[in-house]
């Protein structure tokens, strides 16, 4: 057994690693606040203190007329504090950016043993291949928005799930989903199709273990979604699918139509997720599974959006999955890279 003071001991180099990694980061990609999506939510966190504010602003009116949007959680957070929003705003993406960069080191320390190697792979993901994606969606961001809480939150679901700690996993996945729906949900539904495989092909797991996280995310942030999405998508019907798929493909194309998206990323990142997946075969059946059915459900997604169409299909994002993907990907890489460096030359498996 590991002495409690080994255990404190990494705790705190983790958290200092942390900051260090954070200030770095930082420098390398500088911090913004007030533009681009950072401006919805301060304008609507503006609204909220003084519904005075914007009375001639479409999307203002529009979002504020209504506590059922996916906005409201986060931009009452940023309500918390009225004065000085550009220092709270700070604090706030300082505290979630630890959080998530230590969620990262503690993630990876469950494979990898060198401190070294967990801080190369944490700088990996945030430097390295930053601004490679598919859709525009990274791990972390250089401003305070409500994707970059949710996924500060949601790495520690990643955590608790690869530590067969399941109903905790759920319950962080809560307020990461009341921060940003399609992070949360996404993770919730890979957990949900991961532990069913395992219940019923793997045999090695209990739906009794299943079965209360579930229940928990379900009846709290399954309720806060299904109200959002009928409020928007079903009680909302002044607009027609098609129209609203030529908006969308005009707008935000670059987010959420596969064609649109660079080939040379397609290249890299299949690449990285096609050779990831054969490491962790060798490492970890649950990790294969979770790569597995987040790459047939972007194949699906795909096809859904630019063969068959699906307006609603839009709401899934599915290719915002690639956040994990990405950064577990290049895990799997370290911890070859660690094996094969520093303990079992010519040896992957466990």
């Amino acid at each position: 057994m590991i002495p409690l003071s080994e255990y404190w001991t990494g705790y705190r180099r983790d958290l200092l690693s942390s900051l260090i990694i954070y200030f770095f980061i930082v420098l390398i990609h500088g911090y913004r606040f007030g533009d681009e999506d950072m401006s919805e939510t301060l304008s609507y966190a503006l609204y909220l203190m003084d519904p005075g504010l914007y009375p001639n602003d479409l999307y203002i009116q529009a979002v504020g007329s209504t506590i059922w949007n996916e906005r409201f959680p986060f931009t009452v957070l940023l309500c918390l504090i009225p004065r000085h929003l550009e220092y709270y705003a700070l604090f706030l993406h300082l505290v979630s950016s630890i959080s998530l960069i230590y969620g990262m080191l503690r993630l990876g320390g469950i494979w990898l043993q060198s401190q070294t190697f967990k801080i190369a792979f944490a700088l990996s993901a945030l430097v390295l291949l930053y601004n490679i994606t598919l859709g525009g969606n990274e791990i972390w961001y250089n401003y305070f928005v409500p994707s970059h809480l949710a996924k500060c939150i949601a790495i520690w679901s990643l955590v608790f799930y690869f530590r067969d700690k399941i109903t905790s996993a759920f319950s962080i996945l809560i307020p990461a989903t009341l921060a940003q729906p399609v992070v949360g949900a996404q993770l919730a539904l890979l957990f949900t199709v991961v532990s069913l495989h395992r219940i019923f092909i793997q045999k090695n797991l209990q739906i009794s273990e299943l079965i209360p996280g579930i229940a928990m995310y379900s009846l709290t942030a399954g309720i806060w979604i299904t109200t959002v999405f009928t409020h928007h998508l079903i009680a909302d019907a002044t607009i027609d699918n098609s129209i609203f798929y030529g908006i969308m493909e005009t707008r935000l194309a670059h987010h959420f139509f596969p064609s649109y998206f660079p080939i040379k990323n397609y290249v890299i990142l299949g690449s990285l997720f096609t050779v990831a997946t054969y490491i962790w075969s060798k490492i970890s059946m649950q990790m294969t599974l979770l790569f597995v059915f987040s790459l047939v459900g972007m194949v699906l997604y795909f096809i859904g959006i630019e063969m068959l169409q699906i307006a609603t299909l839009l709401s899934v994002q599915w290719f915002k999955i690639t956040i994990w993907i990405k950064p577990l990907s290049l895990l799997a890489l370290w911890i070859m890279a660690e094996r094969k460096i520093l303990y079992r030359p010519g040896k992957l498996a466990i």
